[in-house]
């Protein structure tokens, strides 16, 4: 039925046209309400444009380009000039002092693109294969976009799309861009670019730019392993504790010097059969009897990538694997274990590529498990660090919220010690253990910002591994258990 120019509508259609209607009036379509808005949002996208510009040091092993290439300005007409410009007078600094610097806000307003939508595409310095760098993009896409399953939606820590740029008559973009990413241009295959949209006017405070190039780095290491890295034998530490799903939760054992398993990774996994379970659960028992510092189980995969362990059919949930147990930290020609074992990819709380970071100022652990078990997993930064896995006495003070007691817990959190600095202790060689002491705080982030500080108490120190000159290799390793 209609009246003309007017419509009859149910509830929930008339519902959100009176939102509509109620946003307009409050916020007003003028320069100082949407306009504003939007002014925001498109500033925002220049800020992000900047970052994906600068995103590669000097030293990485890949390029990083945007669609829309940098403007002649000035009398910087060199883009490593422009970047360097962008990293002394734009990044880091707050919108306050933006807008004080003058020739800055100007070089903004040439600057990125003319929407909303910061494109950049990446490649391997060297590569002039355009399959393997769109090969590249694609697998940045996918770790940074949805599958069909929601059980893994809240582990996507940035949603991006992607799209191929394509040969158009008059146009020369597909050849320039594959020029900046060092492609030969004497074809017409397409090349695949990431796609990020701004729609958040309060996304440019320090912090969450900070946040948001650490995600897109390790998001593009991690990618250019899934296509680049050689397969490899990958152990796991487990944390020796099976729940009554038969889950239990693994520590990766990476190596600097091995660039097939340069990850920090921590893994939770479910035996498919209970037998496999109660093997398992016996041969736990059976060594924390024979010592008071047993050796742990460790999982061995197949020989694979190790994005492959994890995302090889899905987004792990129905992903499951076949693993090799192993009493101790076995090398690459060990075949001795007790038992072989499929398992399911439960969750991947923490999937990080090593990235030569500097120290942190204090020590820095990953944080995971639930009210009932709860580890602290070493993070390391670079050689020479350390390996650790640790299980407290229960849980900290401040991880949960009214609704799930263990929030934090089962999402995984970074805690830091104060007190204990982040470099480690080397005595002859040998990486130390800087917990000397079985009870200390720990600071975290916890429910709507709110930092936390909390006492715990280890309970179990399950395994400890680092040297100097070769860092974490299973043949060179330092162990402790």
């Amino acid at each position: 039925m209609t009246l003309g120019d007017i419509g009859i509508e149910g509830s929930k259609p008339g519902a959100a046209a009176a939102g509509v209607m109620l946003a307009n009036r409050v916020i007003g379509l003028h320069k100082n309400g949407y306009g504003r808005i939007l002014a925001e949002c498109m500033f925002t996208s220049k800020i992000l444009y900047c970052l994906w510009t600068t995103l590669a040091k000097e030293e990485d092993n890949f390029v990083t380009t945007t669609t829309k290439s940098l403007p002649k300005w000035k009398h910087m007409h060199a883009v490593k000039e422009q970047i360097q410009f962008i990293r002394d007078r734009i990044l880091g600094r707050t919108n306050e002092e933006l807008a004080q610097d003058e020739e800055a806000m100007l070089y903004l307003k040439e600057v990125g693109p003319d929407t909303m939508i910061p494109c950049f595409s990446v490649n391997l310095k060297g590569n002039q294969n355009v399959e393997k760098c769109n090969a590249i993009n694609m697998a940045l896409f996918k770790d940074l976009s949805h599958s069909s399953s929601e059980q893994t939606a809240h582990r996507i820590p940035m949603i991006v799309t992607a799209s191929n740029l394509v040969p158009q008559k008059h146009s020369a973009a597909l050849k320039n861009i594959k020029k900046r990413l060092g492609l030969p241009v004497d074809n017409d295959i397409p090349v695949k670019y990431i796609k990020t949209t701004c729609l958040d006017p309060w996304a440019t405070s320090l912090k969450f730019m900070d946040n948001m190039a650490a995600i897109m780095r390790n998001s593009i290491l991690c990618a250019i392993g899934t296509v680049t890295d050689p397969e490899a034998l990958h152990n796991f530490v487990s944390t020796g504790l099976v729940n009554q799903q038969n889950e239990v939760i693994a520590s990766y054992v990476g190596d600097f010097n091995d660039v097939a398993k340069q990850y920090d990774t921590v893994v939770k996994l479910k035996f498919l059969h209970d037998k496999d379970a109660e093997q398992y659960i016996a041969m736990q028992e059976k060594l924390l009897q024979s010592s008071t510092e047993p050796r742990p189980i460790v999982f061995r995969s197949i020989r694979q990538r190790h994005h492959d362990v994890f995302f090889k059919e899905s987004k792990y949930p129905g992903e499951n694997e076949e693993f090799h147990c192993f009493v101790g930290l076995p090398s690459d020609n060990d075949n001795n274990y007790f038992m072989s074992a499929k398992m399911n990819i439960v969750d991947v709380p923490r999937y990080e590529h090593f990235d030569n970071h500097e120290y942190h100022k204090n020590s820095s652990y990953f944080m995971y498990g639930d009210k009932e078990n709860v580890f602290l997993f070493h993070i390391p930064c670079r050689s020479p660090d350390f390996f650790q896995v640790i299980q407290l006495d229960g849980p900290p003070d401040g991880i949960g919220s009214e609704d799930v007691d263990d929030l934090l817990l089962r999402h995984g959190i970074e805690v830091k010690i104060p007190g204990i600095p982040g470099s480690p202790v080397v005595v002859s060689g040998d990486v130390l253990d800087h917990l000397t002491k079985y009870k200390f705080d720990i600071t975290f982030v916890g429910i709507n910002g709110k930092v936390v500080k909390s006492e715990v108490k280890i309970a179990r120190k399950i395994w400890f591994a680092g040297t100097v000159s070769e860092m974490l290799g299973a043949d060179q390793v330092t162990t402790h258990f």
